[in-house]
């Protein structure tokens, strides 16, 4: 009887073990982190802290506490990433490297993301992860990948479909797993998007230091409250640049685009030799602080993301002549500077062209305008210099996204 009964039970033992996920049979340090760093949370960090001793063969840990986080230089440059020594595997799949990110893109939301890079195709990677991955039900595919997102409402994560790359903005919390292709190899990454402020950050980021978790915005930041240097103010000092009006207003409207498109508003405001621009695009607004709308010295979106020009330095000609050429150089920073953040450089480079009647750009100008083929990043346009005026109106842009003409149906100035 008493064999019987024991034998019963391995049976029974056995026949549940071939319905446990092989994952839960042979599970090892690294994997049980990895089904911790699966929930986007701050699980991962304690285990790491409780696993130091596998994960410090691999990679160098710092710690507090009760959590541990894998050291990494600087997560505000887009390829922060460390290397992971010793040939770790996570579910038999190599895992080459650890990268952890944060950038701040202002109204359009704050991003924080980290993960590990696995050496394997994304089919392999999905197939052999997904028994370690909590809620690996939800996962969906888009555009070659696999997401699983979540939204905050109140003090709960709702599941929610993949919003396919649209900015979730100041307002909207999304947390998401994501799988996807890089150079042959597969991310497998945590993502912070959206409306992510100190709070969120120490619950689930508890990792990152609070001098480096997001600080709220002004209120009530204006652009004229952002300082520009002298120096800066100065090398863009020229009298081919100087403004020649008071205000001005136009607008335009992209070639091809309906009659009935709500057409882009530019407002012009001239002030000690420089430009008070303000850009209104119907679902936001720029204003920019420039020198003949070419050279910029400031910018904010919608009163939220605002950027100083920290340094500038351009050679323009004497004269406005034919097939010469010249650069301009801007580094900018957000503003107020923030510790997690880069400065921005770009370049601009322009040949000018010949002169042609102002009014072929709109029939209430007059006097000469300058055609200037510009290109600033690889990005190329074509802007006309209006002369009588001190100011450069684009008329085409090509980029890597498109190509538009600019239709200016109208121009009002006021001398």
């Amino acid at each position: 009887m008493s064999f019987f009964v024991n034998t019963l039970g391995s049976a029974v033992f056995v026949s549940l073990s071939l319905l446990l996920p092989a994952a839960q049979l042979t599970a090892s340090p690294l994997d049980e982190t990895f089904t911790a760093f699966s929930r986007c949370d701050a699980s991962f960090f304690s285990s790491l802290h409780q696993h130091a001793d596998a994960w410090a063969a691999h990679a160098s840990l710092g710690g507090t506490g009760t959590i541990s986080w894998i050291e990494s230089k600087d997560r505000s440059d887009a390829t922060n990433e460390v290397q992971l020594r010793g040939g770790p595997r996570i579910a038999g799949l190599p895992v080459t490297a650890y990268f952890d990110n944060a950038s701040d893109l202002g109204v359009l939301g704050r991003y924080v993301a980290w993960g590990f890079t696995f050496d394997a195709p994304l089919d392999a990677v999905v197939k052999q992860l997904s028994p370690l991955i909590e809620h690996a039900d939800r996962l969906q595919g888009d555009r070659g990948m696999q997401v699983r997102s979540e939204v905050r409402a109140g003090d709960q994560w709702l599941p929610t479909s993949n919003r396919g790359g649209i900015a979730a903005g100041s307002m909207l919390l999304e947390r998401v797993l994501l799988m996807e292709s890089s150079d042959g190899r597969t991310r497998v990454g945590c993502s912070l998007q959206g409306a992510v402020d100190a709070d969120v950050m120490a619950l689930l980021r508890p990792d990152v230091p609070v001098a480096d978790r997001p600080q709220p915005q002004a209120a009530g930041r204006r652009l004229e409250d952002v300082p520009v240097s002298k120096a800066v103010v100065d090398g863009v000092d020229n009298p081919l640049l100087a403004p020649r009006f008071t205000s001005l207003t136009y607008r335009y409207r992209i070639k091809g685009k309906p009659a009935s498109t709500t057409p882009t508003t530019i407002t012009m405001v001239a002030d000690n030799g420089l430009l008070k621009i303000t850009e209104d695009y119907t679902s936001f607004t720029m204003q920019r602080l420039s020198k003949a709308n070419l050279f910029q010295l400031a910018s904010m979106r919608d009163a939220g993301m605002t950027l100083q020009t920290r340094s500038l330095k351009q050679d323009l000609p004497a004269t406005w002549t034919p097939g010469n050429r010249f650069r301009a150089e801007t580094t900018m920073v957000f503003y107020p500077e923030r510790g997690t953040s880069k400065p921005l450089s770009t370049e601009l480079s322009c040949v000018i062209g010949e002169r042609f009647p102002a009014r072929e750009v709109s029939a209430s100008l007059s006097g000469d305008a300058i055609r200037l083929e510009c290109k600033v990043d690889g990005d190329r346009s074509v802007r006309a210099f209006i002369e009588d005026l001190g100011i450069a109106v684009a008329l085409e842009s090509h980029g890597k996204y498109g190509s538009s003409l600019y239709d200016i149906i109208d121009f009002e100035v006021v001398r």
